[in-house]
Order: structure tokens, then C-alpha cells, then sequence
């Protein structure tokens, strides 16, 4: 089977910008292709891009290469009336029309990302191919054009959460959305040879933050939990990697949250990384021994906390959205499950600190289930469902 991917045009397929998006399709395109499938992936240009597969950059146009009337056009009336999710949505509908037309063989897959008026377009164009929807978070648009994106496309989600938050609301029947759990690269992230040895007392409990600068991600609430450790003589120590966007551009000197984050980091005697280049971010977080998701918001999966996992990392993260999906259930939990609230990761943290048995144990549980988690499950997923409709 020929499997095409479009990339939204905010996400190229790029170690650079490293969005869940872009790793989510890397993975899966790489074990198709282990299958013996092809595939093509259509993205948007980047000065560097992902090898796994034939990629095929393609160009929409920017904000500064369209007139004043084409803009206005654009974004003001035509992306009202036909709710586009996009900027400029025509022009990349056109770029990856042609790409697909250009390709010697048509697509028997084609998967989208996070658009239904993408997969709809897609489909009406190519009928001759099946559409998978892939669904990364919860998207809004009106109900018409859901229940029709249904009627044309696979919806493929993340978590449990996701399916269950898209059909709920657009009233569509459960079977409508499959759930396909996001996986691991067991050869990129990878516990150390001697991960769970018990830490010496004297040393530091080294802790990570590792996303974007955002309320909703709550970074701060990790950040105070150490303080109030470190006020208890305690020695732990946080790492904070990421920025406000996927990019090293200056907007954590301007971002109020992002400076408060880094006053605060200053009074815990640590510093700010900022956004880390995708191939990395594995080593820094093998240097970690806890890792820590405290989402105030729904995660639709929480692909860092099981990266986090796999690395040997025990894992602290919120009860929201598809983060109890990732994390297992019972024995086969991997991560300790609690509010967004900064007393309980410090209550968390302390237990930690105070017993290397402890750590330890939650080290292992959390190498446990992220061996669990495959991108080779996730793709097999994906091709049962392309190949039982064909």
C-alpha cells in the first residue's frame, strides 16, 4: 500500500521544531515501511527535515508574499464562510493537490492531521483513496462538517480522551473514532545501564519540566514543589526545558509567564534551557531521575510523559485528558497520578527525595510500561483499519 501523510501547514516534518505531530508521523511512517509499504510525506518547508519516507516539501504562500486584498480575502471572508482552520488554507490546499497529482502512483492511504476540512477535501478530490483523521487534540468546528468528515474519513485518535471528547460532542456514534495510544522509540529513549541503583544520599534528586512555557501546562506549579523542598533543607533540583513556541525566538523575554517562571527558577537556583532541538532531548532527559506533567489542562496523550517513562524517569503528572491512558492503571501503572496543585508534587517529590527505594521502584514501573507502548502497536492499529475497509 502507498501511504501518503499531509503535515499541517504550522508543523513541519523537522527534528528542528519537534512537535508531537511530526513525531507521531515519523514513527508511524517508519514502521510501515518496515512492513513494506511506501510511503510519501507532504510537509511544509524547513531548513532541515526528517529522511523516513519520500518527503516532498511543499509551499503555500506566507503572510508577506500575499497582497493586501489577497489577505483580506483569505482570512477575512472566505475562512469565515468555510471555517477553515487554517490561514491562507487555499493556497496549501492547492500545494498539496498538486504534489498528489504529481506522484506517479495515488496514494492508496492518505492521512490528516487535526483538520476536517482537510480530510473532507481529500476525500472529494482522491476517491479512490481511504483518509485517515488523525486526531491529536480535541478540534473544534461545526457540527455539519464533523458528521461529514465522518462519513468520509477514519477518525485515528490518540487516547481513549480524544475519542471520547470528539464523539460526544459532535453526537457521533462511538465506533466512529479508533483509538490508537501514541508509542515509544525504545532506541531513542532508553533508561541509562544503571538507572535504578539506588542514589547516594548526598546527591541532589534531579527533577525535569519538559514542554512549552503555558499556564495550562503548568511548569510553575514544578517549580514551587521544589522550592518548598529546598526550604526543608532538602536537595532536589529542576531543570526547565522549552519555550513558549517550538523556537528559540526571544518570546521568554517578553512573555509575562515566561518571566515569572524565570524569576522563580532563579530563586531555586536554576535556569532555563529553552526549546531543544528533537534529537537532543533524549539524552537530557536520561540525566533526570523524575520527570514532571503537571497539566492544569486536558493532554490529549502526553507523549513526553512516556518518553519520560522509557527513559527511566519515574513520573509525576495530572489526572486530566488522555494523561491516565499513557500513564497504565493498577499494576501496570507507570506514573503517580495527582491534582494540579503544587503541594501534591512536593508531597511526591519529598517521598522521593527521602527514600532511594522508593525512586527506585517507581524507575522500574515506568521503564515497565512504556515497553508497552510501541509505535509498531500504534501502526498495526492503522493498517487493520485501512486494510479491513479496503
Amino acid at each position: 500500500m502507498h501511504f501518503c501523510y499531509i503535515l499541517p501547514p504550522i508543523e513541519p516534518y523537522s527534528p528542528r521544531i519537534g512537535g508531537a505531530i511530526a513525531t507521531c508521523t515519523l514513527n508511524q511512517a517508519r514502521c510501515v515501511l518496515a512492513q513494506g509499504h511506501r510511503v510519501s510525506v507532504l510537509t511544509p518547508q524547513e531548513r532541515e527535515l526528517y529522511s523516513v519516507g519520500e518527503v516532498i516539501p511543499i509551499a503555500g504562500f506566507q503572510r508577506e508574499e500575499l497582497s493586501l486584498v489577497q489577505r483580506f480575502f483569505s482570512s477575512k471572508i472566505r475562512r469565515r464562510l468555510y471555517h477553515w482552520h487554517w490561514l491562507y488554507y487555499e493556497y496549501f490546499r492547492a500545494a498539496f493537490t498538486h504534489a498528489i497529482q504529481k506522484m506517479t502512483t495515488a496514494p492508496d492511504v492518505i492521512v490528516v492531521h487535526n483538520d476536517f476540512i482537510t480530510a473532507i477535501d481529500v476525500a472529494e478530490r482522491f476517491p479512490r483513496s481511504q483518509v485517515v483523521l488523525w486526531l491529536h487534540n480535541e478540534i473544534t468546528a461545526p457540527q455539519s462538517t464533523v458528521q461529514k468528515a465522518a462519513q468520509k474519513a477514519h477518525f485515528f485518535c490518540v487516547s481513549s480522551h480524544i475519542a471520547r471528547w470528539t464523539t460526544e460532542t459532535y453526537a457521533l456514534p462511538p465506533q466512529t473514532a479508533t483509538v490508537a495510544l501514541n508509542g515509544v522509540d525504545s532506541q531513542v529513549f532508553h533508561p541509562t545501564a544503571n538507572f535504578d541503583v539506588p542514589r547516594s544520599p548526598d546527591e541532589a534528586l534531579r527533577v525535569l519540566y519538559l514542554g512549552r512555557l503555558d499556564p495550562n501546562k503548568g511548569p510553575d506549579l514544578a517549580i514551587e514543589a521544589v522550592r518548598r523542598l529546598q526550604s526543608e533543607g532538602l536537595r532536589v533540583e529542576i531543570t526547565v526545558v522549552g519555550n513558549v513556541w517550538f523556537k528559540n525566538d526571544g518570546s521568554e523575554n517578553t512573555d509575562p509567564y515566561a518571566l515569572e517562571l524565570q524569576a522563580a527558577l532563579k530563586t531555586v537556583g536554576a535556569r532555563l534551557l529553552g526549546h531543544m532541538e528533537r534529537g537532543k532531548v533524549p539524552a537530557v532527559v536520561r540525566e533526570h531521575d523524575v520527570l514532571c506533567m503537571p497539566s492544569r489542562f486536558p493532554e490529549p496523550f502526553g507523549l513526553v510523559l512516556l518518553e519520560g517513562m522509557a527513559s527511566g524517569c519515574a513520573v509525576i503528572a495530572t489526572r486530566r485528558g488522555g494523561i491516565p491512558d499513557c500513564a497504565g492503571e493498577n499494576e501496570e501503572a507507570g506514573a503517580i497520578l495527582v491534582e494540579p496543585d503544587a503541594g501534591e508534587f512536593a508531597h511526591h517529590l519529598r517521598d522521593f527525595a527521602q527514600s532511594p527505594d522508593l525512586l527506585m521502584s517507581w524507575k522500574r514501573r515506568a521503564v515497565k510500561r512504556a515497553a508497552l507502548l510501541s509505535w509498531e502497536r500504534n501502526a498495526q492499529i492503522c493498517l487493520e483499519l485501512v486494510q479491513g475497509a479496503a
